[in-house]
């Protein structure tokens, strides 16, 4: 399997760029490169989290295990 943070993947898969995801969440592109890099973890509302799992095809336990997912790996 590619090298790369389980939400880079599953962004990818969905043919989405980060700055749709941004967008759709009222963040910065920026964030988003953070949270891909694993430099930073999400910090987000729960509007957020509603509308980042609709948009990502996923439940909130799957967002949650690509972020957890990482840290095991660092």
């Amino acid at each position: 399997m590619s090298k790369g943070h389980p939400f880079m993947k599953r962004r990818k898969a969905l043919e989405l760029t980060q700055a749709e995801v941004a967008k759709s969440i009222g963040l910065s592109t920026r964030a988003i490169q953070l949270w891909e890099s694993g430099t930073h973890e999400p910090r987000l509302t729960l509007r957020q989290v509603v509308d980042l799992c609709r948009l990502m095809q996923c439940g909130p336990e799957d967002l949650a295990s690509d972020f957890e997912e990482i840290h095991k790996t660092t």
